[in-house]
């Protein structure tokens, strides 16, 4: 597929006939330069694409956040960081945006926090869960921060969701943004879906992810993205930030305040899969 940069002030020209977005990240933090993190963004890419061309937009971003998590290059499942007292603790969210169901886990420790929150969602009359599932593998290495993906299929069914190790060195028991729909992601039909990665209390102090996809029925992804980091500063006096997000026209928006937000995206315009984002990208 050839790759194709949409300008937000032209029509979106589609370029195969399954029209659909899909959109995932590896975390916004230092640099680095690891072409295994792309590899593996690349194949989340593809497992979350196959998905939603099958109409599955929430099986799409947990299956392919699970993969994520299983790789250990991220910190989020195998690869969490651990707390102040050496300890993994896990947090995970996803939502449906046509039921507008949410599952999440915080401070959990189990192979795949993703799909326990699925199971949250599909399982229990609950939103969020909080506490030991399980064992995990020993703590991972300097990744980047929180995971995440989004999707829509091509009737403009909406999904998100978000897994992470949270903050190395965090009080045992600390909970973060990506187990708050709202806060660390967020999903909803006719206007768009939304994953976020970087401070996690900055989000759930302005509740960056409602406020975005709220954003989305009046501009664009990109758009809705800066204009709420533009809004963290302004409250809070700094943002630490990033995230990816689909609109209702498919537009997906990559946009980070940190050096490097490693991503992978694609819909009818292009597919592009990049390390560090720059100013921003509208597909």
């Amino acid at each position: 597929m050839t790759l194709g940069v949409r300008n937000a002030s032209t029509p979106q020209t589609f370029w195969c006939d399954d029209i659909m977005a899909f959109a995932v990240h590896g975390g916004a933090g230092r640099a680095r330069d690891d072409r295994g993190v792309l590899n593996a963004l690349e194949k989340a890419l593809g497992i979350g694409i196959n998905l939603a061309r099958a109409g599955e937009p929430v099986k799409a971003v947990v299956e392919a956040l699970a993969y994520m998590e299983e790789t250990g290059l991220f910190n989020a499942g195998r690869g969490s960081v651990p707390n102040r007292e050496g300890k993994v603790e896990m947090d995970a969210g996803v939502m449906d945006g046509k039921t507008m169901k949410v599952g999440a886990v915080g401070a959990v420790v189990c192979r795949s926090p993703i799909r326990a929150a699925l199971n949250v969602m599909l399982n229990t009359p609950h939103v969020l869960i909080v506490g030991n599932t399980g064992t995990i593998a020993s703590p991972g290495q300097d990744g980047n921060d929180t995971i995440g993906a989004v999707a829509s299929t091509s009737e403009g069914w909406f999904a998100a969701a978000s897994s992470t190790g949270g903050i190395r060195e965090k009080l045992p028991g600390r909970v973060g943004d990506a187990a708050v729909a709202g806060a660390g992601f967020y999903a909803m039909n006719g206007s768009g879906a939304i994953a976020l990665t970087g401070i996690g209390e900055q989000n759930m102090a302005v509740l960056t992810a409602f406020r975005a996809v709220n954003m989305m029925k009046e501009t664009n992804s990109l758009e809705a993205l800066k204009n709420s980091f533009t809004y963290i500063r302004s409250v809070l006096g700094k943002v630490n930030q990033g995230g990816i997000a689909i609109d209702s026209r498919l537009g997906i928006g990559i946009y980070h305040t940190e050096p490097q937000m490693p991503a992978c995206a694609i819909n009818g315009t292009g597919k592009i899969c990049k390390m560090n984002f720059g100013q921003g990208l509208l597909l």
